[in-house]
C-alpha cells in the first residue's frame, strides 16, 4: 500500500488545529465559569462604578441620595470610602484588613468636597452628597416583587407541608413552632417529605452573623421554588428590619448535601440564618425566634394565596 505523505501531513495538521480549538474553547469556558463564581470581577465592577458615581456627585449641587445595591456579587463584599478612592474587599471578619488585597479605583479629588471616610458591608447602601460632604451609609433591605406565575393558589386546609431543621436548639425551636402554628391554620404537617406540597428546611450558619441565605433546588418545579424563596426573603426582611447585612437567594443542585432533607422533586427552600452567638439576652433571642416564625408562616400564606 502506498501512502500519500502530503495527505497524511494534512490530516495531522487538521488534527492539531482541531485539538487546539477544543483546548482554547474549554479553557475559555472554564475561565468564564470561574469569573462568574468569583468576586474578582464584581469587586472591579463595583469599585469602578461607585468611584465614577462619586466623580459625578462632585459636579452636582444640593442634596443627592443614590440608592445602591451589590446583589450581583456571589459573595458578600465590604466597601471602604477613602479620601481619593473606593476600596472593595471580600468580607472576611476572621482576616485582618492588612492581610487582604482590595480592589481600588480612584476618583477625582475636589477641594470643595469633604469625603467622610468609612467602611460598610451591606447589600444595600446610599451614596449621599449633602452640603459639600460625601459619604456612604448603610440602607435597609428592599423587598422585591415576586413572580405571580406559576399559580400556587390553594386552600390551606388542603395543603401538606414537610418541615425539617438542623440539630441545633435555635433552629429546632423555630421548626417546632412553625409546625404548631401551621397546624392551627389547618395545614397538614407530614412526616413524609414525598407527600408534601412544599418542604421547608431551617438551618444556621455558625461562621457568619447578620446573614440570611435562601436556597432552592434546581428541578422541574424551579419556578415555584423561586417564587417561594422570594416570598420568604421578603417576609424575613420585613419582620426583622435591620437584622441582616447580607441577603441572598441561590439555586442549588438537587443532589447536593445542602438539599438533603428536602423533597427535591417538588418546590422547597432551605432558610439559612446567620449565627446567633452575639445575641446574649434570652428575651431578645426569643423575640427573634418569634419574628422568624411569623415570617415563615406569612410566607406560606402568601405562597398559597
Amino acid at each position: 500500500m502506498t501512502w500519500n505523505k502530503r495527505g497524511v501531513s494534512l490530516i495531522y495538521e487538521k488534527l492539531i488545529i482541531i485539538t487546539l480549538i477544543v483546548f482554547v474553547a474549554v479553557t475559555l469556558f472554564l475561565w468564564i465559569k470561574n469569573v462568574g463564581n468569583d468576586t474578582l470581577y464584581w469587586k472591579n465592577y463595583y469599585a469602578k462604578d461607585v468611584a465614577l458615581i462619586t466623580d459625578l456627585l462632585h459636579a452636582t449641587n444640593g442634596i443627592v441620595n443614590i440608592n445602591y445595591d451589590v446583589l450581583n456579587s456571589p459573595k458578600k463584599l465590604e466597601f471602604l470610602l477613602q479620601k481619593d478612592s473606593i476600596a472593595v474587599y471580600d468580607y472576611n471578619p476572621n482576616l485582618e484588613r492588612g492581610k487582604q488585597i482590595p480592589t481600588i479605583f480612584r476618583f477625582a479629588k475636589d477641594k470643595t468636597t469633604i469625603i467622610t471616610t468609612g467602611e460598610l458591608s451591606s447589600c444595600y447602601f446610599k451614596i449621599i452628597q449633602k452640603q459639600n460632604t460625601l459619604s456612604l451609609e448603610k440602607d435597609s433591605f428592599k423587598t422585591t416583587i415576586c413572580p405571580l406565575y406559576p399559580t400556587t393558589k390553594k386552600e390551606l386546609k388542603s395543603v401538606s407541608i414537610y418541615v425539617t431543621y438542623e440539630d441545633d436548639e435555635f433552629t429546632k425551636m423555630i421548626g417546632e413552632a412553625v409546625k404548631k402554628r401551621l397546624e392551627t391554620k389547618d395545614v397538614t404537617i407530614t412526616i413524609s417529605k414525598e407527600d408534601a406540597d412544599i418542604s421547608i428546611k431551617i438551618s444556621i450558619h455558625q461562621d457568619q452573623k447578620n446573614m440570611l441565605k435562601i436556597f432552592y433546588p434546581v428541578n422541574i418545579n424551579i419556578k415555584k421554588s423561586e417564587k417561594l424563596s422570594c416570598i420568604m426573603k421578603n417576609q424575613l426582611t420585613l419582620k426583622l428590619p435591620g437584622q441582616y447585612t447580607s441577603v441572598k437567594e441561590e439555586s442549588a443542585n438537587r443532589y447536593s448535601v445542602r438539599m438533603q432533607g428536602l423533597n427535591t422533586e417538588k418546590p422547597g427552600v432551605e432558610i439559612e440564618i446567620g449565627s446567633q452567638e452575639e445575641v446574649e439576652d434570652a428575651n431578645a433571642l426569643k423575640s427573634k425566634q418569634s419574628d422568624i416564625v411569623n415570617a415563615i408562616i406569612k410566607g406560606v400564606e402568601d405562597y398559597f394565596k
